[in-house]
């Protein structure tokens, strides 16, 4: 199989696609983009012409550029599959997504963070370790209403379709019970996850036969059905919450060409920006001691047009945007005039942008915009800069520009 390694929201190099294949990665794309968990999707230029995530446009006689949007994983179509990274550093974007808390927490020292592993990888194996945990917990089970026809009679019998098998020469009463076994939606979630990694060619054999191995317990939960997904977590059955979280990943995540086509096509794809943005409020709230670090809206009366800026301190003291794109060497128009909306919507003068640096490159200077005051901040990416100090840096900054405003924000002890 030919593997391209791409980066996302970023235009691949010419790669040969037959025209099969592009258009059945396009179809994929608008049908990803048309979930809810990709809905609203746009460039970073803020344009979407057309709502999807992945874009083949022709180059030359039978190559194609591919752009897959705000998202990282592993496309496959027919022979071809594209590895897409994140625009940032991997070990600084796992640091953030571990940071989120939007998947279960992980130990990038037991090796789950190599290199050379793909996004997809990473995710089912972190899901085979938490499904594991459930087996050996064992599995659930409840009470489900079942009907089937039986030698004895339990339950109660339904009448009319026990005449008709009566009448077909059956002599077995159909009854209505109740069944108490593993067979229920949490089940159903995971197995359906389990069968997804271990039938999944783009991972390593010992991956697919733990997959395998662990469906045991699973011999007698059903195929998934519809609405099992949105299945809630009681009391009771908490300690499902990290599998299943991941398993509505994998789930979720993949997409499957229409039928229609000569070209078969399977992703595994995750959204970055919403994982990205939270990762990072996440690591401010925890280490600026001292102020109250959220995402809030205002609302534009009496329109309902709202003003929703990714970090809000003490209520309204300043603004703050997350970008999760790589900073270039000037500003973005759109960056400073959606910055100043926003401190202008809380009252405030004071507002920051923060990015991402992948090099020692220059900071971006402080823009005045008459009373608003524009800070650039950045998370800097570096390949040889550890994660932790990235954020110990960042913090740092973000302290000592919130002091010189009031000055009360102390940089938390680590």
């Amino acid at each position: 199989m030919q593997t391209e390694c791409i980066t996302e929201s970023t235009d691949s190099p010419p790669i040969r696609l037959s025209s099969a294949q592009a258009d059945a990665l396009q179809a994929a794309g608008r049908r990803l983009a048309s979930t809810k968990a990709w809905w609203g999707n746009q460039d970073e230029d803020g344009e979407s012409p057309e709502r999807t995530v992945i874009r083949c446009r022709p180059v030359a006689s039978g190559k194609y550029v591919v752009r897959v949007s705000e998202a990282v994983g592993i496309v496959v179509a027919g022979d071809i599959q594209l590895i897409v990274s994140p625009k940032i550093n991997q070990r600084h974007f796992l640091y953030l997504l571990n940071a989120s808390e939007r998947l279960p927490r992980f130990d990038p020292q037991k090796g789950t963070a190599d290199a050379d592993q793909s996004f997809w990888q990473l995710v089912a194996r972190w899901y085979l370790d938490q499904l594991q945990l459930v087996v050996r917990r064992d599995l659930i089970r409840d009470y489900r209403e079942a009907e089937a026809r039986l030698g004895v009679v339990r339950g109660c019998v339904l009448p009319l379709r026990t005449a008709r098998s009566y009448y077909r020469g059956d002599l077995h009463p159909t009854c209505r019970f109740e069944e108490f076994d593993a067979d229920n939606s949490l089940n159903r979630v995971l197995k359906a996850a389990a069968i997804a990694v271990g039938a999944s060619t783009l991972l390593p054999m010992n991956l697919r036969q733990r997959a395998l191995w662990l469906l045991r317990p699973f011999d007698d939960v059903s195929d998934l059905r519809p609405g099992d997904l949105a299945i809630g977590l009681e009391r009771r059955n908490s300690w499902y919450a990290d599998a299943l979280t991941l398993a509505r990943s994998i789930l979720i995540g993949q997409g499957r060409a229409l039928a229609a086509g000569p070209q078969a096509v399977w992703t595994f794809l995750f959204r970055t920006p919403d994982l990205v943005e939270e990762g990072v409020r996440r690591v401010l709230a925890r280490h600026l001691e001292g102020y109250c670090v959220t995402k809030s809206a205002r609302q534009l009366l009496p329109l309902a047009l709202t003003l929703n800026p990714d970090l809000v301190f003490d209520g309204g003291v300043a603004t703050g945007d997350i970008k999760y794109k790589l900073g270039g060497t000037d500003w973005h128009r759109g960056d400073l005039y959606q910055a100043v909306a926003f401190a202008a919507g809380f009252e405030t003068t004071k507002a920051m942008v923060l990015g991402f640096a992948s090099s020692e490159a220059p900071m971006l200077p402080k823009v005045q915009i008459g009373a608003f005051e524009v800070m650039p901040f950045a998370w800097r990416a570096y390949p040889d800069l550890e994660p932790e100090e990235a954020a110990r840096v960042l913090v740092s900054e973000i302290a000592a520009w919130l002091s010189g405003l009031d000055g009360v924000g102390v940089l938390a002890a680590d």
